[in-house]
């Protein structure tokens, strides 16, 4: 007989899914239509979205939930209640799957709440997943996703050239592994200064947070400045350090011509 809730993970994150309560997409699908397992009598099983879903898979399970067999068994309502994800204009990713935060939710002043929602299919897990926890540098995505789409989304600016958002700083700090379970991304603003409209800055600190704990926390500091005058500079600073590569170059063979005469 089934467990009264089950996690559902994504094909790739298979490692994950040793324990009886924790099936892969690929087992729920067949799950739906067996005809050899016994089910709870009286209780629904309480179906749980882990990670490494898309947009695509979470509406074919939907529909599996109408359409299938042994549908009427399971709880599809956290399903149905899955978040939104953030689109390419907040997080400035041109491939959904690459986008890993829903849309962020505004908690107070300096506040800020959002879900991590990897698509096992993203940029940063096309090779393979390692072990049974979540990538770490993918948790900095969903950071650094997140400070752009809460600048994008809650923060105005006076002109409408396009922004382009330059590191200055960032602290990271690993606490513990985190898993294919729901995770919240909450960011908080330590600074902001955005009086010289050609050139702004913020920092905000930022904790993955997943089953209550603190799997992950990052502090990054951002300049804000519009692609025009970005471009500008980086031109400026690319001439430079051609120009410094071929003068070090020469010297370089000067120096062994030299000690070779």
């Amino acid at each position: 007989m089934l467990n009264k809730t089950l996690l559902i993970v994504s094909d790739k994150f298979h490692n994950f899914a040793s324990r009886k309560d924790v099936i892969t997409r690929s087992e729920f699908y067949s799950l739906l239509q067996s005809k050899n397992v016994i089910f709870p009598k009286n209780d629904k099983i309480r179906l749980i979205p882990g990670q490494g879903f898309s947009e695509n898979d979470v509406e074919y399970i939907l529909k599996l939930a109408l359409s299938t067999k042994n549908a009427s068994h399971f709880d599809f309502s956290m399903w149905q209640r899955h978040p939104k994800r953030a689109s390419s204009q907040l997080t400035h990713k041109h491939s959904q799957e690459n986008i890993l935060i829903s849309e962020p939710e505004r908690l107070s002043r300096d506040e800020f709440s959002m879900d991590i929602l990897i698509d096992e299919c993203c940029e940063m897990m096309r090779d393979h997943q390692t072990g049974l926890h979540v990538q770490g540098i993918l948790l900095l995505e969903a950071s650094r996703q997140g400070y752009l789409a809460i600048i994008e989304k809650f923060f105005s600016f006076k002109d409408i050239d396009k922004k382009y958002f330059i590191f200055n700083k960032m602290n990271v700090n690993y606490n513990r592994f985190a898993f294919p379970l729901p995770a919240t991304l909450k960011a908080t603003i330590r600074e902001m200064d955005f009086s010289n409209n050609k050139k702004q800055q913020a920092t905000m600190d930022m904790e993955i947070i997943q089953c209550g704990n603190c799997s992950a926390s990052f502090s990054l500091d951002m300049t804000i400045m519009t692609n025009k005058r970005i471009s500008i500079m980086e031109t400026k600073l690319a001439n430079k350090s051609l120009d410094e590569h071929i003068n070090h170059l020469m010297k370089t063979e000067y120096v062994m011509e030299t000690n070779h005469a």
